[in-house]
Order: structure tokens, then C-alpha cells, then sequence
């Protein structure tokens, strides 16, 4: 399943190198809480994982 997102705080995006972290609200019935991002850009994939309240989930994107 692909999910596609837009990051309206680019301030916040922080890139190392290949190494990116940034900090997304996310809003739900249930009140807003804080995912934090961070992985890494090898040519055309990208890893990484999110930190939530309920542990942190791996992803990974390819380029098409």
C-alpha cells in the first residue's frame, strides 16, 4: 500500500549528507500527536523508520 504525505513545515526537515529527520503532527479524532521520521537516500531508495506513541515502523521507498 503507498501512502503519499506533505510535509508543510520545511523548516523543520533536517539533511546530513544522505541522512534526513523531520517531525510531522499528525491529527485524528483521537487529538494530535508527533511522528518523528528519519532515514536515509541511497541513489533511488530510501529507508528509514517513524517514531510514534506506539513504537517506531520501519518504511522504505523506491523511486519509479
Amino acid at each position: 500500500r503507498q501512502r503519499q504525505m506533505c510535509i508543510r513545515d520545511r523548516d523543520n526537515v533536517v539533511v546530513e549528507g544522505n541522512a534526513f529527520s523531520f517531525p510531522f503532527q499528525m491529527k485524528t479524532a483521537f487529538g494530535t500527536f508527533e511522528l518523528k521520521y528519519a532515514g536515509q537516500v541511497d541513489q533511488d531508495t530510501m529507508t528509514g523508520s517513524v517514531e510514534t506513541p506506539r513504537g517506531d515502523t520501519p518504511f522504505t521507498g523506491k523511486r519509479q
